[in-house]
């Protein structure tokens, strides 16, 4: 990933490792749309009235 940056002509290159940052935005997104996914999935099984009254 930092070779990356430097073939974009990036000077400041970041003082962490960038592998590890990409891997954790695709796992935190992965985790919010299974949640997303999820609640869509319950709120599909109820009835319209069901969810009013709670």
């Amino acid at each position: 990933m930092t070779d990356f940056f430097r073939e974009q002509g990036l000077v400041d290159i970041p003082p962490f490792p960038m592998d590890p940052v990409v891997v954790v935005l695709l796992a935190v997104t992965a985790v919010g749309e299974i949640a997303g996914a999820l609640h869509a999935l319950i709120a599909t099984c109820i009835k319209v009235i069901d969810a009013i009254r709670s």
